[in-house]
């Protein structure tokens, strides 16, 4: 029910809920902060999702998949380790990999589990330790997924510790 959810987040009607929310407002961007809604639709139809958004709105738009995905190419990363918040179930994971294989990475996707099963209590410190203590070894790159997974604080430290360009969703967007 949940992937029917985010499926169905991103149809033209649930689009036209969301324009008419900011009927009369400027916008400067539009970004579609959902990492699973990429999984679960594809590369593909977030491409797709994202010109819709574009033509909407009449602004720039982006999705948080193909953003991470855009920054990794243009970092020339081919190996990335996906991290994802211990709220993200085994289909997530699965989906996850299938992503990032999609367009051409060579993916390991690892849950932080251990870490706080809630969005609101996100410490970085403790992603800090724990991706820390999970990264693998051939990983060019980290990518902590999820846009609820609010670990941005963590970025700095964790480039300096591993060697490894590290990406956050909202980051990426």
């Amino acid at each position: 029910p949940a992937h029917a959810e985010l499926r169905a987040s991103t149809e033209p009607a649930a689009l036209d809920r969301a324009a008419a929310i900011f009927r009369g407002r400027t916008l400067a961007a539009v970004a579609h902060a959902s990492t699973t809604t990429g999984y679960v639709i594809g590369h593909r139809e977030e491409v797709a999702l994202v010109e819709r958004l574009s033509q909407r709105f009449d602004v720039p738009a982006v999705a948080s998949c193909a953003a991470a995905a855009a920054a990794l190419r243009t970092h020339g990363v081919g190996q990335v380790q996906v991290v994802h918040p211990p709220w993200f179930d085994d289909e997530f994971d699965e989906l996850g990999v299938a992503y990032f294989r999609r367009q051409g990475f060579d993916v390991a996707v690892t849950k932080a589990v251990g870490l706080r099963d809630d969005p609101a209590r996100v410490d970085p410190q403790r992603v800090i330790d724990w991706v820390e203590h999970h990264v693998e070894d051939r990983a060019e790159a980290v990518f902590l997924a999820g846009n609820g997974f609010r670990a941005a604080g963590a970025i700095e430290e964790l480039e300096l510790r591993t060697g490894r360009l590290v990406l956050e969703a909202n980051q990426a967007l």
